[in-house]
């Protein structure tokens, strides 16, 4: 459905869909909510409401669906899949209680009577990824802790644990037993510093206990002492907390990496149950409110009769008849505050409705809904001064927006039409307007005050007359739409009603009897007058288009002369970077072989070399960063390009002149003067240069060999074989490409690959130093490798 958001706001969708949240069950179904957009064809809008009747007649006549425990674990899913992190037990556990709620729902589709097709695909397609709960909850429990049968090598630890700690304990209850070390002991507790069994002892324990003092307390009068032969025990219970870390994280690492490998299933699952949920709160807002899914043709017009506002809290019920058997347009006439602006809020909400699978709140005899492709509306004032429209200029912007788009499958609601300018002049241009809609055959409401419009839509088979009730006694609306009668605005009494002073409302109707003879002669001398603007208007507008030509020719030169520039600077920057990158090439195999000479003079040549080529490479960094944008301040969350990578990044925190920044999920220190404005995608890029100026430039027609080089280099699943192969051309390229650091991901397995990668870098005199990723760069899955 082509319906603009403005259009969506003026009808008030957002408070609707707002409104429903309260329906739902969980944050699923009010992120679904958040989503939910009106269907883009008859046929989407068919299917919206086969399944919404379907989930209806569920929820009325029979248990609705178990939607009990549903937490979303979609942060939980990015986490792991599109951060690469490892999950922590609790937060495995509660993917595993997400994936029984889905295998309750799967049940309940699978036993549920009747004819529900639609719905019963919909629980079909869920996957309960059996082989990934199950391992979890052999892993994890209900606390959210690793439990000991997660591995035999975790068993076996956690059994070694608990039988050193009895050990050591008894060991130390023989100190507090004895009668010999009262005066010394503090309390009879054994309790822990640094993880290791101690005694609390007073001060005055030396040559009484022999130990080794941990930790005191802040007064000085307690000291924690480790008796002397406990040391051995202690030691080995340290020995195996460190093997019950590492085993632990083994185990969730293997679980984490399941998951990844179940990631569409999971997030297959998570767009379902969003969608379940929906639909379940659409169920439960039709039942409370006497909601309804309508009959949906492919005819143009709708009839909806008792139709409410959803958003009222006592609305009144307005039969709204449109196309079909009636004419395709209608016009609303009456007094102000009578319901007329309500009456084209509610059909319009109601189309919107009924194409995002919403029921509607009307009566469902006799009703129907035809498929509307776009809305167009306007509705209240909506005069800008920053935009220099008033309320009459307003208007005709959104009209004219409309008249450009629509079709026969377009519904338009035109509120107040013809008002905010002259009333003779405004009821032309509503007569005017209402004939141009009728011949692109679209459907139409529209509101108004003015009679010439009243008029036209009597004559006129196209459209029908409405008007809004008014009780003329009680001077009060009834809010029901009259249909083949015209309305009367009604405004001398109802000013009078509302307390304006007698005297003006007589002086307004003696003025209205008299005012057509003045009125005539007003408007002749405003014809004269509009005879010489028009004649003055068609000279400054000949002399306004000349100079507007000149002006576009002058600015389409300049455009020209700034591309042309941007393109030969980056052509010249590009190839003088491959240049440079080339000759350090040889440059360092020619210094290779320097090195090995023992001649004075050949490392005096060496040093002269090296000097000239760090001086050339410094040039061309220059000449290649010249066209690069400054960036004036920089702050964490920043995108930005990095020079020394040649890639863009974002910025994580800025200390001074240093800042880290990730790039490709490796994060590294580099200097702020290292960091320019993101060049964006070739091909299409605003290019900055040094002069502050920008202009648009096609991709540059040389591209070097090195364009750009990864910091990272992925060996998982590969042989040692190959991966060696990879390894050797990439840390070539790396070194060609100035890299300070990269990252190679070999995963843990069985250690094989791991050895093999280390063994090779203890081979290249390039690589400074190599360690273990930290738990965000892998862990022990990954080597990060300083060049």
């Amino acid at each position: 459905m082509c319906t603009s958001q403005r259009a969506l706001a003026v009808l008030e969708y957002p408070k609707i869909k707002e409104f429903l949240k309260s329906f739902v069950t969980s944050s699923l179904g009010r992120r679904a909510l958040d989503d939910l957009q009106p269907g883009q064809s008859y046929m989407e809008v068919r299917s919206r409401i086969a399944v919404g009747q379907e989930f209806l007649l569920l929820c009325r006549d029979f248990s609705q669906p178990p939607m009990g425990g549903l937490e979303d674990p979609l942060p939980l899913l990015e986490k792991t899949g599109t951060q690469g992190q490892i999950l922590e037990p609790a937060e495995l556990f509660r993917l595993s209680t997400f994936l029984a709620s889905i295998k309750n729902l799967k049940d309940y589709f699978a036993a549920m009577e009747g004819d529900f097709p639609r719905s019963r695909e919909i629980g079909g397609d869920l996957q309960p990824c059996a082989d990934l709960k199950s391992r979890i909850d052999m892993c994890i429990e209900e606390s959210g802790h690793i439990s000991d049968g997660a591995s035999a090598v975790l068993r076996k630890v956690r059994r070694d644990l608990r039988t050193l700690r009895t050990r050591v304990r008894k060991q130390m209850e023989r100190y507090l037993g004895d009668p010999q070390y009262k005066d010394v002991i503090i309390d009879n507790i054994v309790t822990l510093r640094r993880d290791r069994y101690v005694i609390p002892l007073r001060s005055n324990f030396k040559g009484k206990i022999d130990g080794i003092v941990l930790d005191h307390s802040a007064s000085g009068g307690t000291f924690y002492v480790e008796p002397r032969e406990v040391v051995d025990v202690n030691n080995r219970l340290a020995t195996l907390h460190a093997q019950e870390r590492e085993e632990e994280y083994r185990i969730i690492s293997e679980l984490s990496q399941l998951v990844q490998s179940r990631m569409r299933a999971l997030q297959a699952n998570v767009a379902l149950v969003e969608r379940i949920d929906m639909y379940i709160g659409f169920a439960n807002y039709a039942l409370k409110h006497d909601g309804t899914y309508l009959e949906t043709r492919q005819s143009r017009g709708c009839c909806l009769p008792g139709l409410r506002h959803p958003l009222l809290e006592n609305p009144v019920a307005v039969d709204t008849r449109l196309g079909g058997d009636f004419p395709p347009m209608l016009l609303i006439t009456g007094p102000n505050t009578g319901g007329k602006t309500l009456a084209l809020k509610s059909a319009g909400l109601a189309v919107l409705s009924h194409n995002s699978g919403i029921p509607v709140l009307c009566r469902e005899n006799e009703s129907f809904m035809g498929y509307f492709a776009a809305i167009y509306a306007d509705i209240g004032d909506e005069q800008s001064i920053e935009q220099s429209l008033s309320t009459f200029s307003s208007h005709i912007v959104n009209i004219a927006h409309a008249a450009k788009s629509v079709d026969e499958r377009s519904l338009v609601l035109l509120d107040e039409l013809g008002s905010g300018t002259d009333p003779e002049e405004g009821g032309a241009l509503a007569v005017g307007i209402l004939q141009y809609f009728a011949q692109r055959k679209c459907c139409l409401m529209a509101t108004t005050h003015h009679n010439a419009v009243k008029h036209f839509a009597h004559r006129n088979h196209q459209v029908e007359n409405a008007c809004m009730e008014f009780d003329s006694q009680t001077l009060q609306p009834t809010y029901r739409i009259l249909y083949g009668q015209q309305g009367q605005s009604s405004a001398l009494d109802i000013a009078a009603r509302y307390g304006l002073p007698l005297e003006i409302v007589d002086a307004a109707r003696n003025f209205r009897e008299s005012s057509t003879g003045e009125a005539a002669r007003t408007i002749a001398a405003l014809e004269r007058k509009l005879e010489r603007y028009v004649r003055d208007d068609e000279a400054f507008q000949s002399r306004s288009r000349r100079l507007e030509q000149e002006l576009q020719a002058l600015q389409q030169q300049k455009q020209q002369l700034q591309q042309q520039s941007s393109r030969n600077l980056e052509q010249a920057s590009l190839q003088a970077r491959d240049i440079v990158r080339q000759a350090r090439q040889e440059a360092k195999r020619y210094l290779q072989n320097l090195k090995s000479s023992s001649d004075q003079e050949a490392r005096r040549q060496q040093a002269r070399f090296e000097s000239m080529a760090q001086q050339v490479f410094a040039d061309a960094q220059q000449m290649e960063r010249s066209h690069l944008q400054k960036l004036s301040n920089i702050a964490a969350g920043d995108q930005v390009y990095v020079a020394k990578l040649q890639r863009d990044g974002t910025v994580i925190t800025v200390r001074g002149k240093k800042a880290e920044v990730e790039v490709g999920g490796l994060r590294t220190q580099v200097g702020v003067d290292e960091l320019f404005a993101p060049r964006g995608q070739a091909g299409s890029a605003t290019v900055h240069t040094s002069s502050g100026h920008a202009a648009e430039s096609a991709a540059p027609a040389y591209v070097g060999p090195h364009h750009a080089v990864s910091p990272e280099l992925m060996l998982v699943g590969k042989r040692v074989e190959e991966s060696l192969g990879e390894l050797e051309d990439y840390l070539s390229r790396a070194i060609s490409a100035d890299l300070d650091s990269v990252r190679i991901i070999h995963g843990m397995g069985t250690g094989r690959l791991k050895r093999a990668v280390r063994h090779y870098l203890d081979q290249v005199p390039q690589v400074k130093n190599y360690r273990d990723g930290e738990a965000f760069e892998g862990g022990l899955g990954a080597t990060v490798v300083e060049l």
